[in-house]
């Protein structure tokens, strides 16, 4: 999981100086001789997880040792060793009982000695347990600056039960006016223990996602601006602290400029890491702050971070309406083509598309993300996706163009044709054979879709033809975008997996991740991001950020009716054809109008058998309509038993089935 902060992008040097980013075209082992290697692992290891410095796991259901990231950077930029035998991430079922653990300076001073001492004179097999300890006593509290001004708050009860006996409200006001005595134990120590001091500072910076309430200039509430204050200092201690300047990377959202003598300090640094002087130290804080160095300067990893970071902070900053434009395409084709995994920009190059091939191009970057394609036309969709640009040709009575695609995929896979051959050189009606090879080939679909092969075929479980109602909402885009603007509060599914559409992936997070309980309890955010079922039909995502009204039903009407020029994406969009196929010439309904009536008018044929029987079944699943006041598939049943009643089709086709549900 990743998250998005950067630091002011501001290089003094020239346009030729080796610092301009360039592609990256050889490892970081190569660069001055694997001289940063272990660093940029450290960096790596803290930041992966979450893509913030502090790398603390779940604290709800589940409690690990993914701390020791953060613990083993901070050491590496103070130019200790590495820890010996670090433990691996395990639960807290191991030994560690927190509801009978009471807090002591004494126990929490020897757990800091992981931070700041060459040889922690610690057992390894009690290292996860004082990790754990770190993680566990650095919390949120009542502001972002609460042990700073420590004094400012009430000492209150630690019985989290009393919670159940107030009103929100009530419990809200407590939140913001009580800190706990753990909580004071630990304001107690920071001010002797500026490696606890820093640890809370990275907690409370890492509960933050893309703080989007302040990507439009809103200044960033006090007790935030404070801590920055905060840091700043700290990273000026003395000449300066390399771990305090790690911190400075969230600058950029909050439209603070990194202070003129950090910033030149920065650079300094930059300098000597291309000319490989700087200590591995310096590379830590400069790598694990985000500061723009050469792609050969940092891990594939890294880099791929730093990418999706400005990916996202090119989206926010854009202050063009229609934000999806042709300069917009082309500063995220310039990320995309430095980045190692490409398809995490699939989305905003389809939404910001020029050219049909260039959504092609984004398609294949990532083939999940498909939903936006179903706004297309079935003209553009020929050269993205062939299967439904057919399906969408046969739905609107287009036979000569269904044809075309059809012979178009048959020469460039000619194993296809063996499975509809005989259809092909059937006699039969030109749009009556297009139905059928629809209806033969069940990996076609309205939905984005190609021509399958014959294994392919025998495996598919392609059980719905026509778009789902939500697929055709302008939801279904603002969803996919919300998800790739603000992954950390898309829906969840209960196992702890989700599939990001617009990542592609899946990529498992625990279902109580700590920051997210942090956000939730005690900023207010779930009252403003949705979250599980609640983000489709009960959340406005208009109202979270402008960005997401371009996809608006507001908008999406205006687009429709011609007040608001298309762009991108909505250029190739046919919106009558759009409106065709997802109600009366939907792929279900067209078929079973067009296969009923030829059945009905034309002389017997054989062919009409299995046709009948395969209506039938696609009835089971999609909803056709009704025929003559009855079900669809009830009439291709009736006449299948009528006219064919002794054929191996009739006797394969015992019932039919009523619709599921009305057609939506």
């Amino acid at each position: 999981m990743f998250r998005y902060f950067i630091l002011a992008y501001t290089f003094l040097f020239g346009a030729s100086n080796a610092l301009a980013q360039t592609p990256q075209d050889k490892p970081l082992e190569a660069f001055c001789d694997g001289k940063y290697s272990e660093a940029a692992q450290a960096v790596d290891e803290a930041t992966r997880l979450y893509g913030t410095v502090y790398s603390g796991g779940s604290h709800f259901r589940t409690y690990s040792t993914d701390l020791i990231g953060t613990v083993e950077l901070y050491r590496v930029m103070q130019d200790l060793p590495a820890i010996k035998n670090p433990p691996a991430s395990q639960l807290w079922s191991h030994g560690f009982s927190l509801s009978r653990f009471k807090p002591m300076a004494s126990s929490l001073t020897r757990a800091l000695r992981l931070m700041t001492w060459p040889d922690p004179d610690i057992k390894s097999e009690d290292i996860a347990k004082h990790v754990i300890l770190l993680d566990v006593l650095t919390s949120h509290g009542p502001s972002d600056d609460w042990w700073l001004r420590i004094d400012d708050f009430k000492v209150g009860e630690g019985d989290t039960l009393r919670f159940a006996y107030r009103t929100n409200r009530e419990n809200a006001d407590y939140a913001e006016t009580h800190v706990t005595e753990t909580q004071r134990v630990i304001a107690d120590l920071i001010q002797r223990h500026d490696e606890l001091d820093w640890l809370q500072a990275a907690l409370i910076l890492s509960a933050y996602d893309h703080p989007w309430r302040f990507a439009d200039g809103t200044p960033s509430p006090p007790d935030l601006a404070a801590l920055f204050d905060h840091i700043e200092k700290k990273a000026l201690g003395g000449e300066y602290n390399r771990a305090w300047l790690a911190l400075l990377s969230h600058h950029k959202f909050y439209n603070r400029a990194v202070p003129d003598a950090l910033s030149q300090i920065q650079r300094k640094i930059a300098f000597d890491i291309e000319n490989c002087t700087a200590s591995p130290a310096d590379y830590a804080a400069l790598v694990a702050g985000n500061y723009p160095l050469p792609d050969y300067a940092v891990t594939p990893d890294h880099l791929d971070l730093t990418l999706e970071i400005e990916a996202r902070d090119v989206t926010f900053r854009t202050k063009r309406t229609p934000i999806f434009d042709a300069q917009y395409h082309a500063e995220i084709s310039a990320l995309k083509d430095r980045a190692g995994d490409k398809r995490k920009y699939a989305l905003p190059l389809i939404l910001s598309a020029q050219t049909s091939e260039d959504i092609k191009e984004a398609t294949q970057l990532n083939p999940s993300i498909d939903r936006p394609l179903n706004f297309i036309s079935g003209k553009n969709l020929e050269n993205i996706s062939p299967g439904a640009a057919f399906t969408r040709h046969i739905s609107m009575n287009r036979t000569s163009d269904a044809r075309r695609v059809l012979e178009t995929a048959l020469a460039q896979r000619p194993e296809l044709r063996s499975a509809i051959a005989d259809i092909l050189e059937d006699d039969l009606p030109q749009e009556i054979k297009m139905n059928m090879v629809a209806l033969r080939l069940r990996c076609l679909s309205h939905l984005i879709s190609n021509f399958c092969t014959l294994d392919e075929l025998s495996k598919m479980s392609l059980k719905r033809r026509d778009i789902a109602s939500f697929y055709v909402s302008d939801k279904s885009i603002q969803i996919d975008l919300f998800s790739w603007l603000f992954p950390e509060n898309a829906p969840w599914s209960p196992s702890g997996y989700h599939l990001q559409h617009s990542l592609g992936e899946f990529r498992y997070s625990a279902l109580h991740n700590r920051r997210r309980n942090l956000q939730r309890r005690h900023r207010g955010i779930e009252k403003n991001l949705p979250y599980h079922s609640t983000v489709r039909s009960h959340t406005n995502l208009s109202e979270i950020h402008p960005i997401l009204a371009e996809y608006s039903p507001e908008t999406f009407e205006k687009f429709k009716t011609g007040q608001v020029a298309s762009s991108g994406l909505f250029a190739f969009a046919d919106w009558d054809e759009f409106a065709a196929i997802t109600g009366e010439r939907r792929l279900s309904r067209a078929l079973s109008l067009d296969i009923i009536y030829w059945v009905r008018s034309a002389p017997a044929d054989p062919v009409m058998a299995e046709a009948l029987h395969r209506l039938v079944r696609l009835n089971k699943f999609d909803n056709g309509g009704e025929v003559d006041g009855k079900p669809a598939g009830q009439v291709a049943f009736e006449l299948l038993h009528q006219k064919f009643p002794s054929s191996d089709w009739a006797k394969n086709t015992p019932y039919w089935w009523p619709p599921r549900k009305p057609w939506r």
